[in-house]
């Protein structure tokens, strides 16, 4: 009984607007996305390091280095490969699901959308626990020395 309501269910017009709107924002937002970082890795792949070092009594190492290593750029690119894979996933079946009044298919988009939020999410956490485990290294380095 609540699979045939479900089935049947209407989208009014202005949802439809909406939801094909978000849909238009986030495809292109991807796409942008993905452009960027491709382009970030390249050019950071594509500098020389240089690594400077002073060395002397008096003085401490100093090391320059201008680009970002490998696992890093490949860490990004995968990263962000995956938040594009959801994003631009959201973005098409959302379109042809409003498109067709295809309900199944709003509803997988919409669970793509969810992966993307919950993978922003646990990314926005590491980076905060990172910072602050940072934080206390730094502050505990300058209370010992």
């Amino acid at each position: 009984m609540e699979n045939e309501a479900y089935k049947n269910s209407q989208l009014d017009p202005y949802l439809k607007n909406s939801i094909l709107g978000t849909a238009k924002l986030a495809g292109i937002t991807a796409i942008l996305s993905i452009a960027g970082t491709i382009v970030a890795a390249i050019t950071s792949l594509s500098k020389p390091k240089s690594t400077a070092a002073k060395e002397g009594f008096g003085d401490s190492a100093i090391f320059n280095f201008e680009g970002s290593s490998i696992f890093s750029v490949m860490i990004s690119l995968i990263i962000n490969g995956l938040l594009f894979y959801y994003l631009f996933r959201f973005s098409k079946m959302s379109r042809r699901a409003v498109q067709n009044d295809h309900n199944h298919l709003l509803a997988s988009g919409f669970y793509s959308l969810a992966a993307y939020f919950r993978i922003v999410s646990i990314l926005l956490i590491l980076s905060s626990v990172l910072i602050a485990l940072a934080a206390l290294g730094m502050a505990a380095g300058k209370t010992f020395n």
